[in-house]
């Protein structure tokens, strides 16, 4: 074939090629995207990208929240060590939400129009770098506290940090009560008992409480007790501590709580008497039976 001939065949290609898709656009009823839709789309995405680092800042902000109660948690009297301890106190759930935040985050930013232009690891730090700065005003502001009181209250199924220390706490088998002194009058007397998170009233027995735990405890407000059953509905009260959920506590409360604990933990060591330790459970005098408590072994000298 001499280039004439291949010049001819192209030429005559083009508008067969060109016919064909003027047929198909005509066959087919396409018409021409308007340049506002890819706007929006475009703006859809970012949207969608700035509400996965909402949400992100908000689980990490829970995240936080129960982290920090986690480390002042009074989990001597709860649990054989830390370890145990934070094996069941850690929020699996908002890391999972977490973490498919950031993901979400990522493929979003990916999806736009200049998206292709980032590395994945420019687009991970910045996602995370924006969730972290967000989580800690959230935290600040007291949203980690208030998100997961709100989703205790109101989703039977979602387990809180207060639904598990109330699970915990309330356990007098092992020694531990929440609830409110009770004022209870019967036959023109009145008692002074405490009413624990189920209704139950304990004869309560103060032989070794403070000034300050006797004071908490006054106050009326929800309180968790630190003891042992003596008899039936008999508490001996070792310690008085606030209950952490009534309002959202800052850092420093909950250092203090946790150093209040330890001091009163370490007041009921130094009573122990010569090999007093190793005493029964008939001949421990009754000022100091907090000494003997099970709990005292895993206590720091």
């Amino acid at each position: 074939m001499n280039t004439h001939e291949t010049t001819q065949s192209i030429t005559s290609t083009k508008p067969t090629t060109a016919s064909a898709v003027l047929a198909r656009i005509q066959s087919e009823h396409l018409t021409p995207t308007p340049r506002y839709a890819f706007a929006v789309r475009e703006y859809t995405v970012w949207a969608a990208w700035g509400l996965s680092i909402v949400i992100g800042a908000l689980a990490l902000a829970v995240t936080v929240y129960d982290a920090l109660s986690t480390e002042y948690a009074l989990y001597e009297a709860t649990h054989d060590n830390f370890w145990t301890f934070l094996v069941g106190a850690l929020p699996y759930v908002w890391v999972m939400v977490f973490a498919a935040m950031a993901a979400a985050a990522v493929v979003g930013v990916r999806q736009t129009k200049w998206g292709y232009r980032y590395r994945t690891s420019y687009i991970i730090g910045s996602s995370l770098l924006c969730s972290v700065l967000g989580a800690l005003f959230f935290h600040m502001m007291g949203f980690g506290y208030a998100l997961d009181t709100l989703l205790g209250h109101q989703i039977g199924q979602y387990m809180s940090m207060e639904k598990t220390d109330l699970a915990i706490w309330q356990s007098p088998a092992d020694g531990r009560l929440i609830g409110v002194l009770a004022t209870v009058t019967g036959d023109d007397v009145t008692t002074l008992q405490f009413q624990d998170a189920v209704g139950n009233l304990w004869t309560i027995s103060n032989t070794e409480m403070n000034d300050r735990d006797m004071r908490l405890l006054q106050s009326g407000d929800r309180v968790r007790l630190l003891g042992t059953t003596t008899d039936d509905m008999s508490f001996h009260i070792c310690g008085v501590f606030p209950w952490m959920y009534s309002r959202a506590m800052g850092w420093g409360e909950m250092q203090h709580e946790r150093a209040v604990f330890e001091q009163t933990m370490a007041a009921h060591r130094e009573m122990a008497d010569g090999g007093g330790m190793n005493m029964g459970p008939s001949q421990v005098p009754p000022d100091q039976i907090c000494t003997h408590l099970r709990m005292m072994a895993r206590m720091r000298p």
